[in-house]
């Protein structure tokens, strides 16, 4: 069976096994490895107790019944992506009351495609879809805009006329996840075409279980050219040239079909008209591609059996026996969901199994029929989830009946208010009897909050690097993070036995679901007892290099062998990365980790050459998992050059740069350590389309960043690499305070660098010449700055002047250079000789033929060079005056 993947999931079922008239406990188990674990995640502890309100799902208002509350409101919408856990009535929506009620309309068509029919195998898409009527022309009445207007404002309180409204389609297409990416694009260019031809009069609505990683981009590529289109009309922009630069920024279309063609460059109107496009696309995506869920208040609104009462208030004294026993089983039906949904998953919160729920718990309530009810509802919950062992199931019914129990008790005959019910659960700080009532209890401490994470999906999507730890410290992490949220303070103390409770079950980790408990294995228990530091996991058997195969088997909610994936990725590098990033993102990027770096590299560069040449849409980018789920080095100045969440986060500064919403993400991720890393690694990413755009707002960046780390011992670094040719001196630009820092460790300056700063770098070191001084000399910005370090930094101002003194060993100083030091403010050295006076004739002719004083403005007048100067100009005035 182990050879075979789909046959080994039978041996879930087989827990227990009879041998020799022995039962043997079985581990229920594909295959586990064996990983280890790592200590609890204090730091991310601390977070959640600070803010456990910002761990929250989205707000239901995004449901689908949210915007199509009614079959009318069909015609208000474009398009639609609806995904969520199977049974929380998305095809029944449509099917049963939308579908039905637009029938009604004359000039409405519909059509029904299954994704998942045989018809798809034997068809092409695209045969099936041109069988969809298309929607019908308008009426006379329907095209007299002005009598429509008349009369809508004529009869505003009245129905509006039906045949009033336009004919339309409604495509429906259920089973959408099943599809195969090849036919979902087909599908989506298509109603792309069609939405052009019939002017937005075709509505599509996809239906799925889940949505993978190239779902969204998939939309991006079709819906991005409408979104392009439109912004063109409305801003009408009729000039060619303008229209193809947008396309070249927006549209799908490659650039390697010209590798020789130049990249066109952007301007400032460009840039702002993508901008706002790419605004519009991502709106667009995000209201229409709506992840649904049902609360337990939903689904009891939609329940059958219990609805009636669902709005009341409680039980109260002139209830008939009728009314209490509806009553009696919506608590039954909340308590249930509620329990089994944070600790199951979302896959619990579905309409199937109702009828079977409701008869299970009236078999609770007879003490002849209890136990057949327990057994019934095990039943229930193992089809449910077939991880879970039977032992478990009838164990965790067993729990749930006597809550049950304890409610009916309370409610019988009397009064009593649901809030008072639901007070008892959200107040209790009862110490737990074993671990399942530990869990139990944190699963309804939060009974009215229907937007909690449930276990699974906090584990793998709330918990850093959730794969390197027990189960048992993860389901920690959950309760502490539900009594957080329910404003309830854990002690150390209560903390502690709750953690060693759990820890001493016999657990078989499934990263995406709730583990294995195997509670016919006692606790482990003793003086020497101590938490596990390895925990089993479960796996499928198979080869990790089949990337589509690993997907499939991470959908269907199983791991693989993680450890055993790295040893082969060793020696066989992944090549696909459209295929890695499906496997990253099913996996909530436990794979990422189990990748070499070199591999991850190189598999971020063709990811990224992909995004820039249009062949792929930016969402979902590999850069953008990476720097999701890895967490950047301690210290990003000495990580090595292939540090995968650096290189990752380099290429989406290069693409977000100029995004307002990335803004606050990059201001956290782009630190003085990080461009150092940049400075030193990333030299061969600086290419970029809009290069002036790019450098300029990085020039901007490095020079804020500079001068808030003006005392960092490696602010050479940041300058003296990759980023050499963006060291300016100005006032719009570097301060010489700055450059100061750098030249001051860096030598010899770099051909990259500005005259200018080659030539204080050479004067810092005592080799500029008269002509490289020359260009200092006539930078007043240089003069400025050189003033104003007086104060903070004496012997190094001391150490220039003496330095530009001392060019004049080298040749002699010009004109411009002499004037300059004579006239400026000079903080002279201790100990200048008075021989170098008499290199400075030609700038003392010059002051004093312009009728200037001659260093006027320099301090220790005391020295013999100063009165060497002093005399040398008094000698000339006298031969000025003969």
């Amino acid at each position: 069976a182990f050879a075979d993947p789909d046959a080994a999931k039978m041996l879930l079922d087989l827990e227990t096994l009879d041998i020799g008239g022995s039962t043997i406990c079985m581990s229920s188990n594909l295959v586990t490895y064996t990983a280890k674990c790592f200590g609890l995640p204090e730091e991310f502890l601390e977070t959640v107790r600070k803010a456990p309100q910002t761990y929250k799902l989205e707000e239901r208002t995004r449901h689908w019944t949210d915007w199509i509350k009614k079959a009318e409101d069909v015609w208000d919408m474009d398009w639609k992506l609806i995904h969520g856990s199977p049974g929380i009535g998305k095809t029944y929506k449509f099917d049963e009351e939308i579908i039905p009620t637009l029938k009604t309309y004359p000039q409405v068509h519909t059509a029904i495609v299954d994704g998942s029919s045989d018809k798809l195998v034997k068809f092409s898409l695209l045969d099936v879809l041109s069988e969809v009527p298309a929607p019908q022309k308008n009426s006379k009445k329907d095209d007299d805009k002005d009598k429509k207007k008349k009369k809508d404002k004529d009869d505003k309180d009245k129905e509006i006329d039906r045949l009033s409204r336009e004919g339309i389609t409604l495509v429906v297409l259920d089973e959408y996840h099943m599809m195969p990416d090849a036919q979902k694009r087909q599908l989506i260019h298509w109603y792309a075409r069609q939405a052009r031809i019939t002017q937005k009069r075709l509505k599509l609505v996809m239906i799925a279980n889940r949505i993978d990683i190239n779902d969204r981009d998939l939309m991006e590529s079709a819906i991005k050219i409408l979104e392009m289109e439109r912004f063109i009309a409305e801003k009408h922009i009729t000039d060619a040239n303008e229209i193809e630069q947008i396309d070249k920024v927006i549209n799908s279309t490659e650039r390697d079909d010209n590798p020789g063609e130049e990249a066109v460059e952007v301007d400032q109107n460009i840039r702002e008209y993508t901008n706002e496009i790419q605004k519009r696309i991502k709106h667009v995506l995000d209201e229409n591609i709506l992840f649904c869920r049902r609360g337990y208040e939903a689904h009891c609104n939609a329940n059958k059996h219990i609805k009636a009462v669902v709005k009341s208030n409680g039980f109260g004294k002139d209830d008939t026996k009728e009314e209490r026993a509806q009553k009696m089983l919506y608590r039954y039906f909340k308590l249930w969901l509620v329990v089994s949904r944070n600790l199951f998953g979302e896959d619990m919160m579905t309409f199937r199994l109702n009828d079977r729920l409701a008869e299970g718990f009236k078999m609770l309530e007879d003490n002849s029929t209890h136990g057949a009810g327990v057994e019934h509802l095990a039943g229930l919950l193992k089809k449910k989830m077939p991880s879970l062992p039977t032992r478990f199931c009838k164990e965790y019914v067993t729990h749930m009946a006597k809550i049950f129990a304890q409610e009916r008790k309370e409610c019988a005959n009397g009064t009593i208010n649901f809030r008072d019910l639901d007070n008892k659960y959200m107040e209790d700080e009862s110490l737990a009897t074993n671990a399942l009532d530990v869990v139990v209890k944190a699963a309804l401490v939060n009974i009215n909050d229907q937007d909690a994470w449930p276990y699974p999906d906090f584990s793998m999507k709330k918990i850093p690097n959730s794969f390197l730890y027990h189960p048992a410290q993860k389901i920690f992490c959950w309760i502490f993070y539900q009594y957080c949220l329910a404003g309830q303070q854990l002690s150390q103390d209560r903390q502690t036995v709750i953690y060693h409770t759990l820890a001493r079950i016999k657990m078989r980790d499934l990263p995406s679901r709730f583990p294995q408990w195997f509670l016919d294995i006692p606790p482990a228990d003793g003086p020497n007892w101590k938490p596990p530091e390895t925990c089993e996991v479960i796996c499928v058997p198979g080869d990790p290099r089949d990337l589509e195969w690993i997907v499939e088997k991470l959908k269907r909610g199983f791991s693989i062998d993680w450890d055993s994936a790295y040893n082969t990725y060793t020696r066989h590098n992944i090549t696909n990365v459209r295929f890695f990033k499906d496997v990253v993102y099913q996996s909530e990027g436990i794979a990422l980790h189990y990748v070499p770096s070199d591999n991850l590299v190189s598999l971020i560069e063709i990811d990224e050459d992909e995004i820039a040449n249009g062949r792929v849409q930016g969402n979902n980018s590999l850069a953008e998992s990476i720097c999701k789920h890895m967490q950047p080095p301690k210290n990003s100045a000495e990580a090595p050059h292939n540090n995968p969440t650096n290189i990752a986060t380099w290429m989406l500064y290069k693409r977000w740069f100029t995004d307002e919403a990335k803004s606050d993400w990059l201001k956290e991720k782009l630190t003085f350590d990080f461009f150092i890393w940049a400075s030193l690694y990333a030299h061969k990413y600086l290419d970029h389309a809009d290069k002036v755009g790019f450098e300029g707002a990085l020039s901007k960046l490095l020079i804020e960043l500079s001068e808030n780390n003006i005392m960092s011992p490696h602010l050479d670094q940041l300058w003296s690499h990759s980023f050499a040719h963006l060291m300016k001196l100005g006032r719009e630009y570097l301060s010489y305070n700055v450059a100061f820092r750098v030249t001051q460790k860096y030598y010899p300056p770099l051909s990259e660098w500005d005259d200018s700063i080659q030539a204080l770098c050479q004067l810092f070191h005592g080799h500029c010449t008269p002509h490289k001084l020359d260009v200092l000399a006539k930078d007043e910005f240089f003069w400025e700055q050189l003033q104003a370090f007086v104060a903070t930094d004496r012997p190094l101002v001391e150490h220039l002047v003496e330095e530009m003194i001392k060019v004049s060993d080298r040749g002699e100083l010009t004109e411009t250079t002499q004037v300059a030091l004579l006239s400026k403010p000079l903080t002279l050295p201790a100990n200048m000789h008075h021989a170098y006076a008499y290199k400075f004739e030609l700038g003392i002719k010059k002051l004093r033929g312009s009728g200037k004083e001659v260093a006027e403005n320099w301090d220790k007048k005391d020295q013999p060079f100063y009165k060497e100067l002093k005399q040398i100009e008094a000698n000339l005035f006298l031969l000025d005056d003969e």
